[in-house]
């Protein structure tokens, strides 16, 4: 009981903290991101050779299709291109687009990791 007396009597100092380091965390990479809020489809056009792509969304095959076609050439060679969900049927029915342009690198049920060659 007292544990949890000092743990409660500490909480909005522990969340003070968290709250701070996660703020410092942004901070950090800030200066390497840019935050967009947008449609991917919307803002493919900004972005050439990139090295991390990390195809998460609509899981049906024409969001997907649409995603793998506004960014797929745009991935540098060497590049890393994460595929998350393949067990689902949009994502699995585009995924050997990725497989053609790439070598695998790792994976599971719900994720495929690649190189772009």
């Amino acid at each position: 009981v007292a544990t949890v007396r000092a743990v409660l009597t500490k909480l909005p100092e522990l969340i003070e903290e968290a709250v701070e380091a996660k703020i410092n965390h942004i901070l950090k990479i800030q200066a390497h991101c840019e935050l967009l809020i947008a449609k991917s489809q919307d803002v493919a056009e900004r972005f050439s050779n990139l090295t991390y792509l990390h195809v998460d969304g609509n899981h049906c095959r024409p969001a997907v299709k649409r995603d793998l076609d506004n960014y797929l050439s745009r991935v540098a060679s060497g590049g890393i291109i994460r595929l998350d969900n393949v067990g689902w049927e949009g994502v699995e029915a585009e995924a050997d687009r990725v497989r053609d342009v790439c070598d695998f690198v790792a994976g599971e049920a719900d994720y495929e990791i690649w190189r772009k060659r």
